[in-house]
């Protein structure tokens, strides 16, 4: 008898075995819930976690994007940069050491123990500003006849001018009709024309479009623009030279190189395609024929 009972408790056991796995296998897995911290919970194996982490890489319609990680990546980093330009702005400069503007020479009529000690070294240089204003200072001149006035030409935030070698600085007609200077350029004749080339032409996704140059000849308290570079040619003048006699006037600007001997009433274009730079060497005496 007892063997005639384990004859079919055998096949019941395993009917029932069997139908305990497929119930499993077809019944889907728990949908995740919330824990107390309020953090998903759910399945970390299988299907659930692979299907978990699929949800994750997703975006809101179901499309997976390329490069995820590396543009967040990208993103924190310039979250970083910013956070530390704005605390190199909010830094106060420190005191201008006036030696940086004496001679250094001991023909200069200095002795030579102070001439040693007045070098400029790359420690003696630091950030001045102006940095709380924004933009990027594409030009930087220097009153030939005042070395301790300059004159800087912001993209974004028009002319500045300082009087005390840089120890502070104040701007220069905010009021001008574009406030984009990438160039600036002074008369060595006649320090009190000045001429301000407008507008970026470097390619950067951040340029400036300008609007011509312009003309000061009360040392930058007063711009004027040339009705000559009233046009698209000189929208993005990325440099301005002139001439050691102060007659001629050089512009390099994206629609190419243009000349004035006039003062800037008029420009010939001397020289396509387009120009990022342009200085005036002054002339070199005749090489020797040995040396050809």
């Amino acid at each position: 008898m007892v063997r005639v009972r384990l004859r079919y408790v055998v096949p019941v056991a395993l009917s029932v075995l069997v139908g305990a796995m497929t119930i499993s296998v077809l019944v889907p897995p728990r949908p995740l819930t919330v824990d107390e911290d309020g953090e998903e919970r759910g399945e970390t194996f299988g299907t659930d976690a692979v299907r978990y982490r699929l949800m994750k890489l997703t975006d809101r319609f179901g499309r997976m994007p390329a490069n995820t990680y590396t543009k967040a990546k990208g993103q924190v980093n310039l979250l970083k940069w910013g956070g530390l330009a704005r605390r190199l702005e909010s830094t106060p400069a420190a005191p201008l050491d006036p030696r940086m503007f004496t001679a250094t020479s001991p023909a200069a009529g200095l002795p030579a123990a102070a001439a040693a000690t007045n070098t400029i070294s790359p420690g003696s240089w630091r950030w001045l500003g102006p940095g709380n204003i924004g933009g990027r200072i594409r030009s930087l001149v220097i009153n030939p006849a005042t070395p301790t006035t300059m004159f800087a030409g912001g993209v974004g935030g028009g002319i500045w001018k300082t009087t005390n070698g840089g120890a502070s600085w104040s701007p220069l007609a905010d009021f001008m009709a574009v406030l984009s200077v990438a160039s600036l350029a002074i008369n060595p004749i006649t320090p009190s024309v000045m001429y301000a080339g407008t507008g970026e032409g470097y390619l950067n996704g951040d340029s400036l479009r300008g609007d011509g140059i312009f003309k000061s000849t009360d040392s930058g308290t007063t711009w004027t623009q040339l009705a000559s570079t009233a046009n698209s040619s000189f929208w993005q003048v990325n440099r301005l030279a002139v001439s050691p006699n102060g007659s001629v006037l050089l512009a390099a600007t994206r629609s190419g190189l243009f000349r004035s001997t006039n003062a800037g009433v008029s420009f010939t274009r001397v020289a396509v395609p387009e120009a990022a730079d342009v200085r005036i060497e002054p002339p070199r005496p005749p090489r020797p024929q040995w040396w050809l």
